[in-house]
């Protein structure tokens, strides 16, 4: 395989990190975003289904690294996991998610004051749903999917973060296949969106959306990974970042991936001596300044509690070589990932052809809900 150099060349692996305080982990399903060298982490679920508290937890990364729990003034928004945040100037903008039900306010958290404000917005909020994508596209956030109970959206609507206004957009080309639990970044002009499941398939597709002309584009990539959804994306440079997520075959992964929006070439962490434990439902961030990307919490391994810090200058990918052709279509499931993951196993073999699917489970919600008028099956 070609190595990529972009990222600095070496054998670092992820390390774990120590940081003072009390930990806010086992938790799943949470949020995080990076402001002036510190992680704001909010939300989630305890990794048993129970709701975390809605109390803020924040990391600072400068220095000795320390975890608190620092008061914050206003109104928290409800408990609940599955929600989606972003960070505007020194702004966190918190919106849906499901907790003793489904959400669709809209929540702000000023880095600076720790104030909470419910503020007043105009136009029509979208539908009340859990683990879609919010995006932050200069003033403006870009929300797209997600699920309310069985169903999945597909729809787009954007968030003027000045006038505080919702606007459902209309967009133009073939829109993804309706999904939750996918990932989705800006760079530039452009939304990437890539993977999540509508609940029957789970995708590996990267399908573009313009912030301009609002048009899609389904992207053909020089090749292809295996799908998968629940996983955890950042921005580095030119790159989305991809770890870890849940694929067809009920395995969740552990391998970190990087998708070059320029080559559209996935390339895949190579063999290092530390690797996490496979996890879904975590938070992938990135403290540009430090070229530092962090892993929060998550769930499916078996240590999802450690802090853990990976020197982005420090390490070298590795192209991917499967193509779609290992997977049917660019939207159809895998069994097996063709990359490389641990150091103790081989790289699996490509599945010849693309097989059934296992479903996935619908949203995970947490043990406090109260119930809708069906029961929801168990959290994956």
């Amino acid at each position: 395989m070609a190595a990529s150099n972009v990222f600095g060349s070496g054998d670092a692996g992820w390390a774990p990190t120590r940081a003072a305080g009390k930990t806010p982990f086992p938790r799943s399903f949470h949020t995080a975003v990076e402001f002036s060298n510190k992680i704001f982490v909010w939300g989630g679920t305890d990794g048993k289904g129970k709701a975390c508290a809605h109390d803020l937890q924040v990391l600072n990364t400068a220095g000795l690294k320390a975890w608190n729990q620092p008061k914050t003034t206003g109104r928290p928004p409800a408990q609940r996991a599955g929600h989606a945040m972003v960070l505007v100037d020194n702004k966190m903008f918190l919106f849906g998610g499901k907790g003793a039900s489904f959400f669709n306010d809209l929540a702000v958290l000023n880095c600076k004051t720790l104030a909470w404000q419910k503020p007043r917005v105009t136009g029509k909020a979208p539908m009340m749903r859990s683990h879609h994508s919010l995006a932050a596209h200069g003033k403006r956030l870009i929300i797209f999917g997600g699920a309310y109970l069985t169903k999945a959206f597909q729809d787009v609507v954007e968030f003027d973060t000045v006038k505080n206004a919702f606007n459902a957009v209309k967009c133009s080309g073939e829109p993804p296949m309706c999904r939750w639990g996918h990932v989705a970044e800006v760079v530039g002009d452009d939304m990437y969106v890539f993977g999540g499941t509508d609940g029957k398939k789970i995708f590996n597709d990267v399908v573009i959306l313009n912030t301009k002309t609002w048009e899609w584009r389904h992207e053909e990539a020089g090749n292809a990974v295996v799908p998968r959804h629940s996983a955890s994306s950042a921005v580095y440079k030119e790159y989305i970042i991809v770890y870890g997520g849940e694929g067809p075959d009920g395995l969740v992964r552990d391998n970190l991936l990087a998708y070059n929006t320029q080559t559209k070439v996935w390339s895949v962490l190579g063999n290092v001596d530390s690797m996490p434990d496979h996890r879904k439902g975590a938070c992938l961030t990135v403290v540009a300044s430090k070229h530092l990307a962090f892993l929060l919490g998550g769930e499916g391994g078996n240590d999802v509690t450690t802090l853990l810090a990976l020197d982005l200058k420090n390490i070298t990918m590795d192209e991917v070589t499967t193509t779609s052709a290992n997977f049917g279509a660019a939207d159809a499931p895998a069994r097996k990932s063709t990359a490389a993951l641990r150091p103790d196993k081989k790289p699996e073999p490509a599945p010849e052809a693309a097989a059934a699917p296992t479903p996935a489970a619908e949203p995970a919600v947490p043990a406090a809900a109260e119930p809708e008028q069906e029961p929801e099956p168990e959290p994956e």
